[in-house]
């Protein structure tokens, strides 16, 4: 069972219990390999702040230092509780959630891992603990690195949590948490991206546009550019507004080739990228359509000359069956095709420019 508290006073929460707690799924906490980087210290406290949801008489709070660029509490106190809450986080896992951490410790010491709801105020839920059993469980050994997965179904994908990490030991010396770390995630980021294509605004001059679906905790959208394709800087950023259609305005004049990408970022600092976008300033592309990344696995690009009118685009199998059917924007360079819902093997595409010319050329899809 894990409780709502309201009060650090335990005696009354003591009398409140029957009131203020709910029976709840239990927690399984196994050992995981499944934990990357979220945050080292070596700059800040990364958001990370004391003391814990309630605290006694014996309680020190972990605080940033500096010097150690880790989170870090008295050396010279024997009997007591350290602990810190993390900064809000959107949850990814579908009923659990990965935390790992550095530490060293006087010996003997003791941890409880808690995740907590992402609110600031009481009534303060507590979604997942390692304290189903004993409430605190041993380090093993003084100095090493933690690694567990907390399973429990009140940890649904898209729940705002805090980890709070507690330690307890009646030993003197340092208690250090570093190196916090997070799951990999492997399920989509919060937002789709459906299309991105660029228009010409002036000679030289272009608009990108891009439309999104499922937009979820985006913050916003970073635009970046490139000479070569490979090497992209930022040079603009749109905020995330809960439309499902944006744009940003580049007016630098581009001369030969240049390619732009557009990159989410969502609450949780995760982000993805559009695909990448090749502006040409000749009017035409020579000798007829370009198709990449070939072979390809999910999306096609089809380079053609500036559109003064809607193009259609097909995607026909080799029986001659069209699968896919697009529209080029008018003003665009590049149309994209998403085919990562068709089998492996060897398809066509089929340019109709809307003014009598038809092209068409193969690609493979992997």
């Amino acid at each position: 069972m894990k409780s709502i508290y309201t009060s650090r006073v335990i005696a009354f929460l003591f009398i409140l219990s029957p009131l203020l707690s709910y029976s709840q799924q239990p927690t399984t906490v196994v050992a995981s390999s499944n934990c990357n980087f979220a945050y080292t210290f070596n700059v800040t406290d990364e958001g990370f702040s004391s003391p814990s949801i309630y605290s006694d008489a014996n309680d020190f709070g972990l605080f940033w230092n500096g010097s150690n660029l880790s989170e870090t509490t008295g050396a010279n106190f024997n009997s007591r509780t350290a602990s810190t809450i993390s900064s809000v986080y959107l949850n990814t896992e579908s009923a659990r959630s990965t935390v790992g951490f550095d530490y060293t410790v006087p010996a003997g010491t003791q941890y409880r891992i808690r995740i907590i709801s992402g609110q600031f105020s009481p009534p303060l839920e507590i979604l997942a603990s390692t304290a189903n059993g004993p409430i605190w469980t041993a380090f093993p050994s003084t100095t090493g690195s933690l690694c567990l997965e907390l399973q429990d179904a009140d940890l649904p994908v898209g729940t705002q949590i805090r980890y709070e990490i507690s330690f307890r030991t009646v030993n003197p010396g340092a208690i250090v948490i570093d190196n916090f770390r997070r799951a990999t995630f492997n399920i989509p980021l919060p937002v789709t991206f459906m299309g991105f294509i660029a228009k010409e605004v002036t000679t030289g001059t272009y608009k990108l546009l891009w439309n999104v679906a499922e937009e979820v905790n985006v913050r916003g959208y970073e635009v970046e550019t490139s000479t070569d394709g490979v090497t992209f800087t930022k040079i603009g950023y749109v905020p995330a507004t809960g439309s499902s259609n944006y744009s940003f305005l580049n007016n630098q004049v581009i001369r030969g080739t240049q390619f732009f990408r557009v990159k989410n970022i969502d609450i949780d600092n995760q982000f993805k990228y559009t695909g990448i976008i090749r502006i040409k300033t000749d009017a035409d592309v020579a000798g007829g359509i370009k198709l990449y990344p070939v072979p390809t696995n999910s999306i096609l690009y089809v380079e053609h000359g500036k559109q003064s009118t809607s193009a259609n685009i097909e995607v026909i199998n080799m029986s001659g069956r069209v699968l896919l059917r697009s529209k080029s924007q008018p003003g665009s360079y590049q149309t994209s095709i998403y085919v990562d819902q068709l089998p492996a093997g060897l398809y066509i595409v089929r340019y109709n420019d809307g003014n009598g010319i038809i092209e068409s050329k193969r690609f493979l899809r992997n």
